[in-house]
């Protein structure tokens, strides 16, 4: 829906550090391959992933968060 509306996307990957490296590194990888999509892993204990986020913001721009509730959306904007 996103890119047909021309919606430049990126998935936020919410809780990281539930899942070893590796595996997290093999779904990231098929994300990017099968759609496309640039993704930033985070993680809410350990910050990992914040200062990635932060270099991608631009001033002026406007963004949004959707997900299912729990997810860590308000986490988020809370800690940016």
């Amino acid at each position: 829906m996103a890119r047909d509306g021309g919606i430049d996307s990126t998935l936020l990957l919410t809780k990281s550090d539930l899942v070893n490296v590796l595996d997290l590194e093999s779904m990231i990888g098929e994300v990017m391959r099968e759609h496309g999509i640039h993704v930033i892993p985070l993680s809410n204990r350990s910050g990992a992933g914040y200062d990635r986020l932060r270099e991608t913001l631009v001033k002026g721009r406007t963004y949004c968060l959707i997900g299912s509730s729990g997810v860590g959306k308000s986490t988020i904007l809370n800690r940016l």
